[in-house]
């Protein structure tokens, strides 16, 4: 960084002037504050979900009635996540710098995290205007893109992240050009499970009808659920238990734990699970016998498509690196699939889990 007062100092600098000395930018964490899972208590299914969907960078569906802990959760997930990278830095700041964005965060290492309201337009969640802006996909680029009661979002809106989640880059095209904005976020989303949020909650009675339950599940399409790796219900905490339930307080070794998965991922097939093509699946993934017979008869059942069905082997290969193993057993790809909560709720009466 080398700082000048005004443009005249900058013509100076451009024509050869070596008299300005660049400084270091403090590029210390310690002086903000980081909020981590110390002062969650209970949800320990929810903690697992969010431990896999960090080490692998798999997106996150959070299920359960108002007040349970989904935002908290949500906005504690960073903790989890390695701090950016030099190069990583660099490409969020141009971003954040380019809308006036303050950047001493991220050039702490800090990862984006963005919690955009349900009211947003597309252009405002994807990005555009005139001139075209990057909107919050790309402000939550190497970092995390938070949507909380996703149903209420437009369903233009929620549609609109299709590509970008396969892409991990959105195009704007104008008359006078196109522009392309990077969008590599991970995906956390948050829904309750009916319109009133009651669902399932001890001692209180659903408002709510089977069809309108059934219409609101429904407003997240297939395509966009296929596109969330993991799907983790959360059961609504009595208060008067909450002094009893544990706390979280092995952040720091948990942080630890994902940095070796992804240096893992990366030695194995040079990038996170999450990003792997199904040509890398095939070439790089060593599912037991046992394993691919339990894939096979979900995708038999119907419980998954193809687009899920090779999701759901980077989430159990993901699985099998927080285990250490080198093959993806059939304890690993049990749990990934138990975590694909919408398509059982989806292809079940609910309110057999009322």
């Amino acid at each position: 960084i080398i700082p000048a007062r005004n443009l005249v100092e900058v013509i100076s600098f451009l024509r050869g002037d070596n008299s300005f000395v660049p400084i270091a930018p403090n590029t210390s964490s310690e002086k903000f504050i980081k909020k981590d899972f110390s002062d969650v208590r209970g949800q320990e299914l929810a903690k697992r979900a969010m431990l896999i969907a960090a080490a692998g960078g798999h997106n996150l569906l959070m299920l359960g009635p108002p007040g349970c802990g989904k935002s908290m959760l949500a906005e504690r997930f960073s903790c989890l996540l390695p701090e950016l990278t030099t190069k990583e830095a660099q490409s969020v700041v141009k971003i954040h710098s380019a809308v006036g964005l303050p950047i001493e965060r991220i050039l702490a290492g800090i990862r984006p995290y963005r919690n955009p309201h349900h009211g947003i337009s597309e252009a405002g969640l994807v990005g555009g205007g005139s001139p075209p802006r990057p909107g919050e996909i790309s402000l939550a680029h190497k970092g995390v893109l938070f949507l909380d009661e996703l149903p209420e979002f437009r369903r233009s809106v929620i549609e609109a992240l299709r590509a970008p989640l396969e892409t991990h880059k959105v195009a704007i095209a104008r008359v006078k050009g196109s522009i392309t904005f990077p969008a590599q976020f991970q995906l956390l989303a948050a829904m309750n499970p009916c319109p009133c949020g009651r669902l399932g909650v001890p001692n209180i009675q659903c408002l709510c009808g089977q069809h309108d339950i059934n219409n609101y599940i429904k407003k997240i399409s297939q395509p966009i659920l296929d596109r969330i790796d993991l799907h983790v219900e959360l059961d609504a905490v009595p208060a008067d238990k909450l002094r009893n339930l544990p706390v979280s307080n092995d952040v720091e070794a948990k942080q630890q734990i994902v940095m070796e998965c992804h240096q893992k991922a990366i030695k194995r097939q040079g990038i996170i699970n999450s990003l792997m093509s199904n040509k890398q699946i095939e070439q790089v993934v060593r599912l037991s016998d046992n394993a691919l017979k339990i894939l096979d008869r979900s995708a038999k059942s119907g419980l998954i498509n193809a687009r899920g069905y090779f999701r759901i082997i980077k989430v159990a290969q993901t699985i099998a690196d927080l285990s250490n193993s080198e093959e993806v057993k059939a304890i690993h790809m049990s749990e990934a699939l138990t975590f694909r909560l919408m398509e059982r709720l989806q292809g079940q009466k609910l309110s057999s889990v009322a």
